[in-house]
């Protein structure tokens, strides 16, 4: 029985396709061995050259987070007025305003201490160390950090205390470890003339100066945790003992007032009686904070009127406006840089050159120029715009031109119209459709370019932007991202329908 040829080849055929199509692999052959090392060549010169480090990202991760985490909850800075305080469930409202900072409160000395007066209170802030949190603690508390009156060391002291930080040295030296003494130590109060302050120096300075030729020389044996301090008593300095701490204040507050320790950064604050402070604003226990600066009910949310629309407001009149601009600028341009509507080769070749130059300078740039020319503002960012947009713009609409079927031009010349009725009858029409798309791209483009213009003072939501990120203003910044997002969104689906319906 005989087999039909051409079945069999296109079987043969058949099977060859299925099995590229199944191959996990591709075939190796010297054009794709080549390729993947040129792949490998230029990728690690990038790497190379850029520092890239999974070790560095991954150390980085924890900042990365701790960034985030600062940018939580998103907050918005409203418009003086706008501002109501809603209650749920009844949604009573009523207008609220920006509560005024406490006052931090300052420190007073023993005069300010002795000349209280009975409606006045005394407390001192106290931090046992750099790490410890601050605390409010009595006078009475206070004594046992306070500085005490120390006797001079007798020569049996200083000697026992001497012979035991030698042996704790000499132990430590010969066990290969650093010396940890926790017990008693030995320093003397220096005063080289009767016209010289009394200075605090160490056992192994004290070397260095002889009793006899110095006004004094006197040695004090202190205990592990307290320090030697000199003090101002009546006019004269005396060496007092006073137990080690990072800082111990006294407060005053007067008659209706309160010391109390800022929930944020523990700052001292005075508020009225029984309010309580973070962000330095004043409120009573079972009310709220938001924002920072507004003082809420438990059952109360805050609604008003961001400033920050405002500011994204002027960013989209910039994109459009720069947009509109670079479109009438664009045409003429694309133009003269399509091959098949330019004039001549070198009206040709020297505005394609000129487009590629204007494009391949940042925006960014264009807005420092025009600052510094019509001065701060929008206007600055508008001419920002039109330039910045115009090269790429002019690009696109010459491939757009170039995309025309000649046979309708032809067409068109044929009944006798002109130049201008040409374009408006043959080459616009069909070149709309991608002007119009890159018309749309090019200005959702426009307006992620005009919310960072004001960064150099052209206008805009990138001067706010650059203001809360300057001051550390981390959440208001998130805030003012989001609604920047929810504007780009919306214009992104617009520009969408738009091709959608055009297309």
């Amino acid at each position: 029985m005989l087999t039909n040829p051409k079945s069999k080849v296109k079987n043969q055929d058949l099977d060859e396709i299925r099995g590229d199509i199944l191959s996990p692999l591709p075939r190796l052959s010297i054009r794709s061995m080549l390729t993947a090392l040129i792949v490998v060549v230029v990728l690690g010169w990038s790497i190379r050259g850029t520092e890239a480090s999974p070790q560095e990202l991954a150390r980085g991760i924890p900042t990365l987070i701790e960034f985030v985490v600062g940018l939580l909850p998103p907050e918005f800075e409203y418009a003086p007025g706008s501002e109501r305080a809603v209650t749920f469930p009844s949604f009573e409202t009523r207008s609220i305003s920006i509560t005024p900072k406490a006052d931090r409160a300052s420190r007073v000395g023993d005069d300010d201490i002795a000349a209280m007066t009975e409606d006045q209170t005394l407390v001192y802030v106290l931090r046992l160390t750099g790490a410890s949190d601050s605390q409010i603690i009595t006078p009475e508390e206070a004594q046992q950090y306070l500085p005490m009156p120390i006797e001079p060391a007798t020569e049996a002291e200083v000697t026992a205390a001497t012979n035991a930080i030698e042996t704790a040295r000499a132990e430590a030296d010969a066990a290969g470890e650093v010396m940890d003494f926790d017990g008693a130590r030995v320093f003397y109060a220096l005063r080289e003339t009767p016209e010289d302050s009394i200075e605090i120096i160490r056992r192994d300075e004290a070397v260095d100066y002889n009793a006899d030729e110095v006004d004094m020389l006197v040695p004090y044996v202190v205990d592990n945790g307290f320090e030697l301090t000199v003090e101002d008593v009546e006019g004269e300095e005396v060496v007092m003992v006073q137990f080690f701490v990072h800082t111990l204040n006294a407060y005053i507050s007067d008659e209706g007032q309160e010391i109390v320790l800022d929930g944020f950064d523990e700052s001292v604050m005075v508020v009225e009686q029984g309010q309580l402070s973070i962000y330095t604003v004043p409120y009573f226990p079972g009310q709220r904070v938001f924002a920072k600066r507004y003082v809420l009910e438990s059952n109360e949310l805050l609604f008003g009127y961001p400033v920050i629309i405002d500011s994204i407001i002027e960013t989209a009149q910039i994109a459009v406006i720069g947009t509109l601009f670079s479109i009438l600028l664009a045409i003429p341009f694309g133009l003269l840089a399509a091959q098949n509507t330019s004039p001549h080769p070198l009206i040709y070749q020297g505005v394609r050159l000129f487009l590629n130059l204007v494009r391949s300078i940042p925006t960014l740039i264009y807005a420092l120029i025009m600052v510094s020319a019509v001065g701060l503002g929008p206007f600055a960012g508008v001419l920002a715009i039109v330039i910045g947009s115009v090269g790429g713009l002019g690009r696109l609409f010459a491939e757009s031109f170039e995309q025309v079927d000649p046979n309708q031009v032809a067409a068109v010349r044929a009944t006798g119209a002109g130049g201008v009725q040409t374009f408006n009858f043959a080459v616009l029409p069909q070149a709309f459709p991608l002007l119009t798309t890159y018309t749309l791209i090019t200005f959702e483009g426009n307006v992620r370019d005009s919310s960072i213009l004001g960064i150099v003072g052209a206008g805009g939501v990138g001067f706010i932007i650059q203001k809360y990120a300057s001051l550390f203003q981390l959440q208001r910044l998130m805030g003012a991202v989001i609604i920047l997002a929810i504007m780009t969104t919306i214009i992104d689906r617009f520009s969408a329908y738009i091709r959608s319906r055009i297309i």
